[in-house]
This record gives C-alpha cells, structure tokens and sequence, in this order.
C-alpha cells in the first residue's frame, strides 16, 4: 500500500467515523424523561431494554428537544410537550434515526402528545415506517414536515380526556401516508395547510368526528381500498372544510354523512362516492364525474352543487339523478346545478 493511498485510507475512516459515530451513541429511553430548562440532543433508543410505555416530557417554554429517537420494539411511546407557553414556534423538534427512521424494528404503537394549548411539535428527519400506527392526540398542534411517511394507520385526536382537540398540521407535500387508514376523532382537525395529500381509506372509529380542513388550496385525494385490516366503519362522519378539492379514488366506496362546506371541487374518479346528507356536497363546490365511477345520492331531497361535468364536459344547470343520468348517478337524491345556464339564457346584471 502506498503512502498517498493509506493517507486516503485514514481520511476515509475519519469521516465515515464522524459521520455515523454520533448515530452509535443510543441512550435507552427512560420511564420518563422529564426537563424543564435546556436543551436535549440525546439520541433516544426506543428498545425491548426500555419499560413497556416511556416518556419524554417538556415541562416548561425555556425547554427544547433537538435530538433522535428511533424505536425498535412493540409498546407505547409518549413525547409530550406540555410547556403551553402561548409561542408558536417549535418548543419540541423530533428528529427521527437517520439510518433507521422512526419504527425501524416494527414498533407496533406510537403516540406524539401535545397537551399545551398552544405547544407546537414538529416531526421532520426520516419519514415514519410502515409497522407503526401514528397517533397525534393532546390539546396542541403537531407539525408533520416529513414526506412519503408509509406508517399502517394515522389517528387524529382520541377519546379519553386530553385526547381531543388535537390538530395535526402538514408542512409538506405528501405528508401522509397513500395507503394508510385515516381517523379524525373527537373535536380534532388534519389541517392540509395548503399541501396537497393522499390517504387511503377515511374511517370511523367510534371516537367521536373532527374536520379535515385547509386555509389554502389543497387537493385531499382518498384511495378507498378493500375492507380489510380494519375493525372500523368505512365511511367518514366528520366534516371537511376550507379551500379543499377532494377527490375520490379507489375501487371501494368512500361513504360520506355530514354537511361540508369545502370550497373546492369534488371529483368521483374511481369507485362509489355514497353521500348521506343532502349537503355532503357543498354548494360552492363543482363536481366532476368519470366513467366508471359513480356517486350515490344516497338520501332523500336534493343537493345544490355549483356545476357539474362528465368526463370534463359541462351539463347545463339542471336537476340530476338516477333516472337521466344512471352511468353515473345512483340513489334517491338528486343534484340541483347552478350553472351554466341553457343557451339562450338572458341574465341580468344588477
């Protein structure tokens, strides 16, 4: 070997050594790791060495977490930032493992608490694997800034007291996971945030409704799959408001029971869309239907839409249902268009 070459030899192992040597420094998690002041940067090691449930808790505003957690092992973890000091900044970053991710040994379970009315958390680092069940519960906001998440199922918000009124904020694009189950429970929101996202199925899951919403314009996107893996009603009773577009994809039926009042269109492009309440479509938006899929007004009365395609072609202002529209119609509703107005229509400007 000669001396240029095991200078590079040394110099190549002195980087890959301050590259990955802080990764190999784990502490375990402790029952509860509580502080008030400072920041931590230990790197927190979720494993079958720690209690069953473990904590990481902030417990005032001065307070911040800087360092990475990875979890390997089936159990409940809880990081809870509890400071609710009124800021809006981020009191609480968690940074996942950047070899493994978070979850990557198949953590069954795992749970981010924000109980500070105002407490801010934010997720960035590597996305959420693909054993865990995501769970953003407390009384605070949690920022996702992580893309192409592939965690089995995401829970907003829960049941039990200083479980409601969550809110889980996407600061990305494709924040959520395309194939997961999606809950939004009792009084909590899944705000978009102006980032479009795809799901998999909407569900139920008997923890009361919440509100999937955006200030912005962003296009919620649902692939409703097969009913399987899920103990839950496959149908939405929450609500959906703001500047959302939705589109239903999918080969399963995507139900929907309560009055939204989303701005954007609705667009049926695979499946059945069944709608419960003659406001599930809300009046401003404009629907779309392909071929293929249909929407079943499954309801009583009529439902006021702004205007209606097929296959992007617009149909005169009008009432529609089964009976003169049944590639695409279904149900004893009917939907009640706007707009545009028969040829020859004289409207007058005031």
């Amino acid at each position: 070997m000669t001396k240029q070459t095991s200078l590079a030899t040394l110099a190549l192992g002195l980087a890959l050594t301050a590259a990955v040597g802080r990764a190999q420094t784990w502490t375990y998690l402790p029952p509860n790791r509580t502080f008030t002041s400072g920041t931590d940067t230990n790197w927190y090691w979720f494993t079958n060495q720690s209690p069953a449930v473990a904590t990481l808790r902030l417990t005032s505003g001065t307070c911040s977490f800087t360092g990475a957690l990875k979890f390997d092992t089936a159990g409940i973890a809880y990081i809870q930032n509890s400071t609710g000091s009124g800021t809006t900044t981020p009191q609480l970053t968690i940074q996942a493992d950047p070899a493994g991710g978070f979850g990557s040994g198949g953590s069954t379970w795992y749970f981010f608490v924000s109980n500070g009315v105002s407490s801010y958390t934010v997720i960035q680092g590597t996305p959420v694997n693909t054993r865990v069940t995501f769970r953003a519960i407390g009384r605070g906001l949690l920022g996702l800034n992580v893309a192409s998440n592939t965690w089995k199922s995401l829970y907003v918000g829960g049941s039990a007291a200083g479980e409601s009124n969550a809110t889980l904020r996407c600061g990305v694009a494709d924040a959520l996971c395309p194939t997961s189950f999606v809950a939004v429970c009792l009084n909590s929101v899944l705000d978009l945030n102006g980032y479009d996202q795809t799901i998999g199925n909407l569900v139920f899951d008997n923890k009361g409704t919440g509100t999937i919403f955006s200030a912005s314009p962003a296009v919620l996107t649902v692939n409703q799959r097969a009913a399987s893996g899920c103990d839950f009603p496959y149908e939405y009773r929450g609500t959906i408001g703001g500047a959302i577009s939705l589109v239903k994809s999918g080969p399963s039926n995507l139900t929907m029971t309560a009055a939204n009042t989303y701005t954007g269109s609705t667009s049926v492009a695979q499946g059945r869309l069944i709608t419960k309440d003659p406001q599930c479509l809300a009046t401003g938006t404009v629907v779309r239907l392909y071929t293929g899929a249909k929407l079943k007004l499954d309801f009583a009365g009529t439902n006021t839409v702004t205007s209606l395609y097929v296959n992007d072609t617009p149909r005169l202002m009008g009432v529609y249902g089964a009976a003169n529209l049944p590639d695409y119609l279904e149900g004893a509703g009917y939907l009640r268009t706007l707009w545009p107005p028969p040829p020859g229509t004289v409207i007058a400007i005031h």
